[in-house]
């Protein structure tokens, strides 16, 4: 599943504000995006 999947789920379910979307993107960084970033990272620094 993607993230647009995910995100078009709820803006088609919820009627989102700003708030609720920065609050959504902001999850979304900090459970998928923030951990794939420091493997990445580790694997950069390895070369």
């Amino acid at each position: 599943m993607t993230v647009k999947k995910i995100y078009g789920f709820w803006k088609y379910a919820t009627v989102l504000n700003d708030e609720d979307i920065d609050v959504y993107l902001d999850l979304t960084y900090h459970t998928i995006f923030k951990s794939r970033t420091k493997i990445l990272l580790k694997e950069y620094l390895k070369r």
